[in-house]
């Protein structure tokens, strides 16, 4: 009896000491990622790192939630960069993650970043669609700062 409660509690031990472990990881990507949005503008070759070292460390963690929000930043670094098909290829890719963890900020920013690509290539119904889309799910969250991007870019999408 004592050594089935010894293995039970080594099991657990092991159990919590593998969570704590992966939640410091967690933290370290949230740093990365903190990093790009910090050097974005001012560095974007350093941006461009930071943001594949938080995607990769974040597959290895299998962490859906922090993979949707790296897939999202690459979509949005290639947009930045006017590489729209690299914008939209990472963007997609963020959809399931971001679904999966129920991480709304990340599909309304998601389909923003998608009306934003079709504007920019003269494709505004699809522009249009994908703003609504945006702006649906941002005030469904009650996620204001959303909202009033999707509605800037409706503005300047009738503009």
């Amino acid at each position: 009896m004592k050594n089935k409660t010894f293995q039970f509690t080594f099991v657990l031990a092991l159990v919590l000491l593998v969570n704590v472990l992966k939640a410091q990881n967690a933290v370290k990507v949230e740093g990365l990622i903190d990093n790009f949005a910090r050097t974005l503008s001012s560095k974007p070759d350093s941006a461009l790192y930071y943001i594949k070292k938080a995607t990769h460390q974040s597959k290895e963690l299998h962490h859906s939630f922090l993979l949707s929000r790296c897939y999202y930043n690459l979509g949005y670094y290639y947009y930045m960069q006017k590489d729209l098909a690299r914008s939209k290829y990472y963007t997609d890719l963020s959809f399931p993650f971001a679904v999966q963890s129920q991480n709304d900020k990340i599909v309304a920013l998601n389909y923003n970043q998608l009306g934003l690509i079709y504007r920019d290539r003269s494709n505004y119904n699809k522009a249009l669609e994908y703003f609504l889309k945006s702006l649906r799910i941002a005030e469904k969250n009650k996620l204001n700062r959303n909202t009033s991007v999707a509605l800037h870019n409706l503005g300047y999408l009738y503009e």
